[in-house]
């Protein structure tokens, strides 16, 4: 059976960039590099491996807290992805 996980936002956490980042998909990091770089979060000249290195951590919303993304940061990133 192939489930969806729905975060409490309403999004479907299997197309979320930041939780598929979170499980070492490189290309849901490079979806990320511009928003850490626009936040401050990463140098000009750090990319990919840093945004893996450093996170994100998101095991949905639903699941393990300790080290998950949510709150505001959470919060931004859905309204984000709803308005695209």
């Amino acid at each position: 059976m192939n489930e969806k996980m729905i975060a409490v936002c309403g999004l479907d956490c299997g197309g979320c960039p930041i939780h598929k980042a979170s499980l070492g998909d490189v290309e849901a990091a490079q979806l990320l590099v511009g928003w850490w770089k626009g936040e401050g979060w990463l140098k000009e000249d750090e990319g990919v491996d840093e945004v893996l290195a450093r996170g994100p951590h998101c095991l949905g919303c639903r699941g393990e807290k300790m080290g998950s993304i949510h709150g505001d940061v959470f919060a931004r990133v859905a309204a984000t992805f709803r308005e695209s």
